[in-house]
């Protein structure tokens, strides 16, 4: 859990010990004591509606995996309305997703229907990953948007490309994906990777819409890993950073709180599927 002070799309620019960081850290570590039994290298977030900070979460959470040094895939599989080349500065003509899978489909043709070997798809991946200018990051966009992205997705061209990506080096795959109600993108992908991940926006948050993504996915049959909850006030004295800072910057923070603040705060917390459904405090 941690304070988030950026509006939806920005990236952070966190201090070394900000509690900015701190909270996208313990998203981290929460995924991490959660993959204890069952590994997870391949994740999907998602949202119940629009404008939740999926995206933005997504790709904060890709940039900490790589910068604690794995190897991180982040794809836009959002084949609607796609944003990551627009957060990362890629072109919007550059190939991507779409353009993977119907690669994979094509070599797919010219081998009675399946791959002898995965070697000579994963090696034309680079045309369709890019750096970022983050070491161990790179990112696919969405590529072209094509007519039907459920069949799309659904495809067996895309399970195979599923299988060159998860065979080659990278550790960590997280695919941003559409928003769930109404649309069953973001269903077929969390059935086939290791664990889903859901944002939830606190302010506009309904019930109703939690239980329903909660069915959707348990039908799917997708791994919940748990929800992270966006934009949730908090009092600043009660994180742990304000605990463990310097003399000096408590000192900023005491007197901080002579101001009175009118600014809304976010937060990020990773709540089990297990665990209690009460805000954390």
């Amino acid at each position: 859990m941690g304070r988030i002070k950026k509006k939806e799309g920005d990236f952070l620019k966190q201090k070394k010990n900000g509690i900015d960081a701190e909270a996208y850290n313990m998203i981290r570590a929460s995924i991490g004591f959660l993959a204890v039994d069952k590994p997870v290298h391949s994740l999907v977030v998602t949202s119940p509606m629009p404008q939740d900070g999926k995206s933005t979460i997504a790709s904060n959470l890709a940039i900490f995996l790589a910068k604690a040094g794995k190897s991180t895939l982040l794809i836009d599989a959002d084949l609607r309305r796609p944003t990551l080349h627009e957060k990362f500065h890629i072109s919007k003509d550059a190939m991507g997703l779409s353009n993977a899978i119907v690669a994979c489909s094509q070599s797919q043709s010219f081998s009675s229907g399946s791959f002898a070997t995965s070697e000579p798809f994963r090696m034309s991946l680079s045309t369709y990953i890019h750096a970022v200018g983050i070491p161990n990051l790179h990112v696919m966009p969405a590529g072209a948007l094509p007519p039907n992205p459920s069949e799309l997705l659904d495809s067996k061209a895309t399970n195979t490309l599923l299988a060159a990506i998860m065979d080659s080096k990278i550790e960590m795959v997280i695919f941003d994906t559409a928003p769930l109600l109404g649309l069953a993108d973001a269903s077929i992908l969390a059935s086939k990777v290791d664990g889903t991940v859901i944002v939830a926006d606190s302010t506009r948050a309904k019930r109703k819409h939690l239980q329903q993504t909660k069915v959707l996915l348990t039908q799917s049959g997708a791994r919940i890993l748990g929800c992270v909850v966006n934009k949730q006030n908090f009092n600043r004295r009660y994180m742990p950073y304000y605990y463990y800072s310097s003399e000096d910057e408590e000192q900023e923070k005491a007197s901080s709180q002579n101001r009175k603040s009118s600014d809304s705060i976010s937060s990020s917390s990773l709540i089990p599927q297990s665990g209690r459904k009460n805000k954390a405090k």
